[in-house]
């Protein structure tokens, strides 16, 4: 353990954390839909996000108890349910894809498309020559951005291009890397190039539901992405799934990996997904995580699970978040 980190070091972020969670916290309960909650959760989102030593965390991260854990967790679904409304009502009933096109700052999506095209990657296309890539999203919310990024990745693919838009996705960010972007994605949309991949999204809010189909119809998606009301443990997998991918916000991953092991071996090979967080860092406070080490335990009991990779977060501080995929053969 590194003694050069000060008790007065850790005990200064444990304040500073402490104080913007009991603001963000307090706004969430007292008034959900004011307009301080944005606010404050950006606040205490930036105090989690700060890099920080595996050391320090690991020395800090208990002292942290669980109905404080709790409580900020609580917070932060109400937060990000908000986020969703917000970016949907902006929009209103205008969206088409020049206004999704125009990268709108509030909506993040050259954001997501980063994280997307990182789960796409591990979702592993072209493994099957016949048929649709079918692949399942656990955990949805109101506005649908990953889905359409996955239908413009994946019309991308088919159309050559996706490495282009890879690089691009990458680069320095800039107006220029912008509409670079957009002269990529633009020759995509109705070039009948979104065949071929079927998205089922789950979730267990209908009002979420409803708001993320109005958004799937009005840019003419309906036919490619589909949403089903059901909770994960109650969900009946079928042979044409090739992945599950799941939200990071989604809970207790460690006990639904078991629970769906016997369904992904009865229909193998089907990959799953995640998107987690190190263990050792401060995020672990809002998402949990899932290293490799917890896949290598689950092995007695789910012998025909492997992970196959594990992408950490870049260098650069563009994605800062694990992405780990596991597969049952």
């Amino acid at each position: 353990m590194d003694q050069g980190i000060s008790s007065q070091y850790l005990a200064d972020i444990e304040a500073s954390v402490r104080r913007l969670s009991a603001e963000f916290i307090l706004s969430a309960s007292v008034d959900p839909w004011g307009p301080e909650l944005l606010k404050a959760y950006g606040a205490v989102r930036d105090a989690i996000k700060q890099p920080i030593a595996e050391d320090a965390a690991e020395r800090l991260l208990p002292r942290f108890e669980q109905e404080f854990r709790d409580q900020l967790l609580g917070a932060y679904n109400v937060a990000l349910m908000k986020y969703e409304y917000h970016a949907t009502a902006q929009l209103g009933d205008s969206i088409d894809w020049e206004t999704f096109l125009a990268f709108p700052e509030f909506l993040y999506i050259p954001d997501f498309l980063r994280l997307a095209l990182v789960e796409y990657d591990h979702c592993g296309f072209g493994r099957h020559s016949e048929g649709e890539e079918r692949v399942v999203f656990v955990g949805g919310g109101s506005f649908p951005v990953t889905p359409i990024a996955f239908v413009l990745l994946h019309a991308a693919h088919r159309a050559g291009s996706l490495d282009l838009i890879r690089d691009i996705l990458f680069c320095d960010w800039s107006d220029q890397a912008a509409a670079a972007l957009r002269e990529q994605l633009r020759p995509l949309i109705g070039a009948g190039l979104f065949s071929g991949l079927s998205l089922q999204v789950l979730d267990r809010d209908a009002s979420c539901i409803a708001a993320a189909e109005a958004v799937i119809r009005q840019l003419g998606l309906s036919d490619f992405v589909s949403y089903q009301m059901v909770d994960i443990a109650a969900y009946q997998l079928s042979s044409s799934v090739r992945a599950l991918v799941f939200a990071a916000s989604i809970p207790d991953k460690r006990s639904i990996i078991p629970a769906l092991y016997p369904q992904c071996l009865a229909y193998a090979p089907v990959r799953l997904v995640f998107r987690t967080v190190p263990e050792k860092s401060l995020r672990s406070l809002l998402y949990e995580p899932l290293p490799v080490s917890f896949f290598d335990q689950l092995k007695q009991a789910c012998p025909r699970l492997s992970v196959l990779r594990e992408t950490p977060p870049d260098a650069r501080g563009v994605i800062t978040t694990t992405t780990i995929s596991v597969e049952v053969r």
